[in-house]
């Protein structure tokens, strides 16, 4: 898929409660190979791209090759939502996921924005076993929540001593945002924005290379202006 453009793509509300009812691309279950080059997301209720699955049964969950790069992401929920609630095992994985040379702006500032979980970068809660995955040299400008999601392991393991090798690794990231807003969430830890912040990512193996740009903190409108 490529020079394409998905906008104004999921929702639905049912009293209090909403469905989201998909976004701009993405597979479910499994893929063997996936591109999306040159494209441009924009106001997705739910995600820009996903590779997910959302069931227990006797299949293999293998997403192999999902890549995503030269992209341009604006004001969708999610930027690249990926999760799998299959048991981690050698046949359910992420394999070679790749994400690369995006430009992501003003992630949940878009009409999705409904359960303050925007991210540029959401896992969930699951084991997402990821091998040969990498995140690198994306642009990630502001978020109205949380910048970056990544869990690699279920939450029955929150405060336990757990592994790093199997998440995705991310290098050369550049990260726009307010100082000390809380921008990313690492294994259910969340780690504010500042000076410190790359040298924990880099001691927990996360990120690589990156770059923080502390921006003025602008309110919601002014944000939202921008966006529209």
């Amino acid at each position: 898929m490529s020079y394409c453009v998905a906008g104004w793509g999921g929702g639905h509300y049912t009293g209090n409660k909403f469905l989201r009812y998909g976004g701009g691309a993405g597979a479910w279950h499994s893929c063997d190979k996936m591109i999306f080059d040159h494209c441009y997301f924009y106001q997705q209720f739910d995600s820009g791209v996903s590779p997910q699955y959302h069931w227990r049964d006797t299949d293999a969950s293998v997403f192999k090759d999902f890549i995503t790069y030269n992209c341009l992401f604006e004001t969708t929920e999610y930027t690249l939502e990926y999760f799998s609630t299959q048991n981690t095992s050698d046949d359910n994985r992420y394999e070679n996921m790749y994400f690369g040379y995006n430009l992501c702006r003003l992630g949940g500032y878009g009409y999705g924005d409904k359960t303050e979980q925007s991210r540029y970068v959401k896992s969930w809660g699951h084991e997402n076993p990821c091998y040969d995955c990498k995140f690198e040299y994306n642009i990630f400008d502001r978020a109205a929540d949380v910048s970056l999601e990544i869990i690699g392991h279920a939450p029955t393991l929150r405060g336990k001593h757990v592994s790093y090798d199997h998440i995705p690794k991310m290098n050369n990231n550049i990260y726009i945002e307010p100082k000390d807003k809380v921008f990313a969430n690492i294994n259910h830890i969340m780690y504010k924005f500042n000076e410190a912040s790359h040298i924990t990512l880099e001691k927990l193996g996360v990120e690589k290379g990156a770059v923080y740009v502390f921006c003025d903190k602008k309110d919601d409108e002014v944000i939202l202006a921008e966006a529209n």
